[in-house]
């Protein structure tokens, strides 16, 4: 058998371009062209047919997009590329998801459809390097390693220069038998060498090497090992506190074995290395450039016309007659020489505020009768060219009016940074409640060319990144009260270079701010990496243009749910259509020449449209010119609306009459213009800005989890065929809506990855949307005898990667029991039925589940100490009440009586704070109690039923970095000692885990005095709904009571959706209506691998690191056996529910929150590939199940609204 291997492997490489037969010889009828003359399909339905296939192939439904694709290839002759490629995407995705390769006999008619299309004559416009990878895939599936492995090496012909080649082809080496791996004509190592010289900074193909080499027993290795250490010599730092483990030192370890030949070591220091890089974001985004996904592959030729076709047919009407009136905007006398303009709505007022920059002073003018006057100006003692805008101090007012007809979204007034030669201050802006602004200096900031605001370490508020004049880059991050910290030195940033622009925004969907850059010779982007860490890529995207880069700017001009570019360079203009399938890879089509050209250019939708047009500035010919679109990536000034010849220095595109269209300001040195848009506004528009605050119990406060009005946001539009989407980086975001009454949907992905949706906007409106609460781990539904209905949320007490600060870890505890009261768990089919879902952005680990009824009289009711973060853990018990004391008294800080809201189990619930700071930070406050005139020496238990509404990460890390900001302190308990003096008495009471829950506190030998006052004192926000007390009841302890572990019968792992929410109408936690389901994905996919779907009861039955992993959108179905017995007349049934599992949310600065991987243990929860005894395994031994293959669907969140149609949900494809 090892003599035949070479030479078949030899012959299929030599078949070279006939390798579209490697799957076989089958000429089966399926997918063949039928008999007769075609019908032409109109320029509509071609689309319909490509874009419908497209959804489905991208939100993994292969099988659904396979016929549609077929069509498109028996009657679209010029779409064969399209139809060919993309229909053995479908067929190499449908195997991979059905997992086909465990019994391939089951998928012949796959095959077959494969073998007829490849049978097919080969379409213009095919990728050869694309089929052959795709073939190499449904060869695997189909269990032909030797004709994976030569389809993969026909790839490496194909695309030589393709780093991601030379991958497939070491995974197909590596996955093949050993006697066909041993006669392969390229060795894994020899492949990864490859791999290595075209991408040497990739961190996850270099640990791959580091393995390959160190079993080699390469010396080479040291050389490998030496280079690693200085890409990842920024990060080292931050990757040690969150691994716990220095990376430094274990390269050093593996250079100094490999100098001593000592290869066993070599061997398990290139493992451990990988194991500590592989979990990291770094690591995660190579992996994905290296590793290409099946999607990856999809197909978008097109003829060279059917762009502007379809532009024609995919509009929202609204063709009117715009004109320009010029209006000379009047300075003050000294405002001479201008160097820059901008309009914003400075002290909330309503109206639009001029904010002027001139070589000496700064000037807010604003709009009188008798025309602009100047409302603020400071004198200028240091160089300073430019300014930028934003709310760096998040110092909205809740208690502010707005919004209002008059002020619609009035609620946090934006602050000036001034930069330049003499670096940069910034100017508080106190203009609405003291007339000025206040000056800070900036002494960290160099001279700057460029600044831009922009939340790049993800923690809420708005950093800055400043571009030197002598072309470095400074990361400056916000750490409050107008201070900044530089953090440039955790980020692999570019060498200097003539910077003159930057873009913030997730240019790669993968839910974190990337920053795009353009100097005069080059372009590329600051990939955010996360934690503060960000790296440079170049992009080479106008290979064949010569000359100087000129402008940039950001928009999607195939409205295909991917961001595009136009840039200008050398006196041209051109477009840059982003092709990357899956979020967290960027690649881009080469640049195309547009039709209009110029240096500078603004994006600009003038007739209300919907369709961006473009206001161009051109050298050559000393004029401005509007540039309508006249196809979907193309523009022309031939029939322009407005030619300006005077050029100016500046323009500006902003609704500054606030009538519903956009108007343009133009300026030079001494001249600053208002050309008023006339007529725009015949078509319909809408207004949208952001608040970054949220709503409980009717209170407004600021949020702390995003800046306040949401800059770096997604938002998207679809109105009738057309979708559009924008970057939020104004205070106000404006769409055109053309003829239509209405939009379909509106949706803002928030900088965090909330999605919000708002349903069918009327034309002309002004909107203000507000961020909405955010929740964290799973929830549990139990059978009441009627419905499922919500009981409690679970986990709460075994956070993953959750951060108090930055590097400084939540503890985790994998264990609780709650309490299910019996009237909310009725029998159903002879047992007990549970849901528990994963409804929010997170994976959800399950180790065991356990149902424990407990029979007791009637007239004793039983509690679990359901508590988090408190001095001693709690332990399993029963706590029997048999006669619950009502507490005497009970004030608030200010002394107010809240004993009516604290007397019963009510749904009432307190709110004791004055001031939320942020999320889950409040000042701090108590609840004080007094049991009365109580012998406090006997044994005295106090419960508490109530909910927390929590930080999260992100907020934790931002008030991390500054020492005087609001902390949330949990609940420490206090007493009244005999001096009157209130002494604390444990330090951390504890508090009920998400939402409402009992906690029992044991108050023995906690009374310093003869009172029986005590204060619950905290600055989380925390809501309290019941309060009281046993006496002595320790004293006679019931017995008897009958305690049973149900069996476990049946669970099943699905997808179900999400409940919609029941919003609690005063200060209660949010409940969920668990008979209305949206089946739509709610939000973005994690990375990762999720246990598949179907039954999963072995592994739930023991505690044993066997997990069973929930994404967003699964249901967990668990059935219980019910006992034998019923209890006893005048007894009931009440249970406890044991969980052991883990809860990872998605937060931007949850460690390793971007992935479900790498899976808890519970000896080393984080990451358990580090652990010593664990060295010998890799990331991929900790699969639990082994079987744990499933991922979510990456791209169907971000094509959600493209995809939408009237009549369904935003989210449903």
């Amino acid at each position: 058998m090892k003599i035949r291997l070479l030479p078949c492997l030899l012959a299929l490489v030599l078949l070279g371009g006939g390798l579209w037969l490697l799957l076989g010889k089958n000429r089966g009828h399926v997918g063949e062209p039928p008999d007769g003359p075609a019908i032409p399909l109109s320029v509509s339905e071609i689309a319909r047919l490509r874009n419908r296939g497209l959804a489905l192939v991208e939100n993994q439904k292969p099988r659904e997009a396979i016929p549609l694709l077929q069509s498109l290839l028996d009657e679209a002759p010029g779409h064969a590329a399209f139809a060919q490629q993309n229909l053995l995407v479908s067929i190499a995705l449908a195997l991979e998801l059905e997992n086909a390769e465990a019994n391939p006999s089951a998928f012949e008619d796959l095959f077959q459809l494969a073998d007829a299309t490849l049978s097919r004559e080969r379409a213009e416009g095919i990728d050869p390097g694309a089929i052959a990878i795709l073939q190499g895939r449904i060869a695997r599936a189909r269990g032909k390693p030797i004709q994976r492995l030569g389809a993969a090496l026909q790839a490496t012909t194909s695309s030589a220069h393709a780093p991601s080649a030379w991958y497939e082809y070491y995974l197909a080496w590596k996955e093949s038998p050993a006697d066909v791996a041993a006669t392969a004509p390229l060795s894994g190592l020899q492949a990864l060498a490859r791999c290595y010289e075209q991408t040497p900074d990739n961190t996850w193909g270099s640990t791959e090497y580091l393995m390959e080499l160190a079993q080699a027993r390469q010396p080479h290795i040291i050389e490998v090992l030496e280079h690693l250490q200085t890409v990842m010599a920024p990060y080292a730092s931050a990757i040690q506190q969150r691994s716990r483990v220095d990376f430094h030192s274990a390269v050093e370890e593996a250079i100094a074995a490999a100098r001593d030949a000592n290869w066993s070591l070599v061997t398990r220091q290139a493992r451990l290395i990988g194991n500590i890089l592989k979990p990291e974001d770094i690591a995660q985004s190579d992996r994905a450039q290296l590793f290409l996904n099946t999607l990856e592959y999809v197909s978008t030729a097109a003829p060279p016309d059917f762009q502007s076709e379809l532009h024609s047919v995919s509009t929202m009407g609204g063709a009117t007659r715009i004109s320009f009136a010029t209006r000379d905007i009047g300075l003050p006398d000294s405002a001479s020489p201008l160097l820059q303009c901008d309009a914003c709505d400075m002290n909330l007022d309503g109206r639009q505020e001029l904010i002027v920059l001139t070589a000496s002073q700064l000037w807010i003018l604003q709009q009188r009768e008798s025309g602009w006057e100047a409302l603020f100006s400071f004198p200028l003692a240091d160089t300073y060219t430019r300014f930028l805008l934003a709310d760096l101090d998040q110092d909205a007012d809740p208690a502010a009016p707005g919004p209002s007809a008059e002020i619609p979204c009035a609620m946090a007034d934006l602050d000036l940074v001034l930069y330049g030669p003499a670096g940069a201050i910034t100017l508080e802006n106190r203009l609405r409640h003291e007339g000025t602004c206040v000056p800070h200096t900036l002494e960290i900031v160099l001279p700057a060319t460029y600044m831009l605001p922009a939340d790049f370490d993800l923690d809420g508020d708005l950093d800055l990144v400043a571009l030197g004049e002598s072309g470095e880059i400074q990361m400056l991050a916000n750490h409050q009260n107008f201070t900044f910290y530089d953090l440039s030195d955790r980020s692999r940033l570019p060498e200097p270079a003539p910077w003159l622009k930057a873009i913030a925004v997730d240019l790669d969907r993968d839910v974190d701010l990337d920053i795009l850059l353009l100097a005069r010779d080059r372009v590329g982007y600051l990939e955010n990496l996360r934690h503060g860490e960000l790296r440079w890529r170049e992009l080479d995207v106008i290979p064949s243009a010569s000359g100087d880069y000129t402008d940039m700017a950001l928009v999607d001009l195939n409205a295909d749910a991917r961001w595009d570019l136009l840039i200008g360079r050398g006196g041209e203009i051109y477009s840059v259509l982003g092709r990357s399938t899956l979020p967290g890879r960027l690649e881009f089509h080469a640049g195309t020449l547009l039709s209009c050209a110029g240096e500078e250019f603004l994006l600009c939708d003038h007739d209300n449209s919907g369709w961006q047009d473009l206001v161009i500035r051109n050298s050559g010919t000393q004029s401005l010119t509007l540039a309508p679109r006249i196809a979907a990536v193309d523009f022309s000034s031939e029939q322009s609306p407005l030619r300006i010849k005077e050029q100016g220095t500046g323009m500006l595109v902003e609704d500054l009459d606030m009538d519903g269209d956009l108007d343009l300001l133009v300026w030079s040195p001494t001249r600053l213009s208002w050309y008023e848009n006339e007529g725009g506004n015949t078509n319909g528009y809408l207004k949208l800005t952001l608040l970054g605050q949220q709503v409980k119990g009717e209170q407004a406060s600021a949020s702390g989890r995003v800046n306040q009005y949401g800059w770096g946001s997604l938002l998207e539009l679809k109105a009738g065929t057309v979708y559009q989407s924008h970057v939020a980086s104004r205070p106000t975001t404006h769409f055109g809506l053309g003829t239509l009454d209405r939009a379909d949907v509106l949706r803002v992905v928030w900088p965090n990855g909330i999605p919000q949706n708002i349903l069918a906007p009327p034309r002309n409106s002004v909107i203000c949307e507000e961020l909405k609460l955010k929740g964290s781990c799973p929830y549990l539904y139990t059978w009441n005898g009627t419905e499922f209905v919500f009981c409690t949320d679970l986990l709460w007490a075994a956070p993953l990667g959750l951060q108090f600060a930055e590097g400084v870890l939540a503890p985790t505890r994998p264990w609780e029991y709650l309490l299910i009261e019996g009237e909310r768990l009725l029998p159903r089919e002879q047992g007990y039925s549970l849901q528990i879902t994963e409804e929010l952005w997170e994976a959800a680990y399950f180790d065991q589940v356990e149902l424990i009824a407990i029979d007791h009289p009637r007239e004793i009711a039983v509690y679990s100490d359901e508590k988090v973060a408190s001095s001693k853990p709690p332990e399993f018990k029963i706590h029997t009440v048999r006669q619950p004391l009502p507490v005497h008294a009970a004030s608030d800080s200010h002394g107010r009586d809240v004993l009516p809201q604290i007397a019963a189990r009510d749904e009432i619930y307190t709110r004791l704070f004055d001031t939320k700071f942020y999320q889950g930070v409040t000042n701090e406050h108590f609840l004080e109690l007094d049991l009365g005139e109580i012998d406090n020496s006997r044994p005295i238990k106090l419960f508490l039923a109530g909910w927390v509404y929590p930080s999260d990460t992100s907020l934790n890390v931002a008030l991390g970095q500054n020492a005087a900001a609001p902390k949330g302190r949990p609940p420490f308990l206090q007493a009244l000692d005999d001096s009157g003096n209130w002494v604390t008495v444990d330090p951390s009471m504890g508090f009920p885990g998400g939402k409402t829950k009992t906690i029992v506190v044991d108050l023995a030998g906690k009374f310093p005095g003869k009172s029986a006052k005590l204060r619950i004192v905290t600055s989380m926000e925390l809501y309290w709904d019941h309060v009281f007390y046993t006496l002595g009841e320790d004293e006679a302890p019931i017995t008897g009571l009958r305690v049973e572990s149900l069996e476990l019968t049946s669970a099943d792992l699905h997808y179900r959706g999400y409940s919609n929410i029941l919003p609690h109408p005063g200060n209660g936690p949010d409940h969920y209506d668990y008979a209305h389901v949206d089946p739509a994905p709610g939000w973005p996919a994690m990375q990762g691998r999720f246990t598949p779907y179907g039954g999963v009861l072995e592994l739930l039955k023991r505690e044993d690191d066997r997990l069973v992993v929930l994404g967003a959108g699964d249901e967990l179905t668990l059935t219980f056996k019910q006992p034998d017995r019923d209890p006893p007349a005048g007894w009931k049934r009440d249970f406890f529910l044991r969980s052991v599992g883990y809860d990872k949310d998605a937060d931007l600065n949850t460690i390793y929150g971007r992935s479900s991987e790498p899976y808890p243990t519970r000896k080393n929860p984080i990451n358990p590939t580090l652990e010593q005894d664990h060295s010998s395994k890799s990331p991929t031994d900790f699969i639990l199940p082994p079987s744990a293959d499933r991922h979510q669907p990456a791209r169907h969140f971000w094509n959600a609204v493209r995809d939408h149609s009237p009549g369904t949900d935003a989210r449903s494809d």
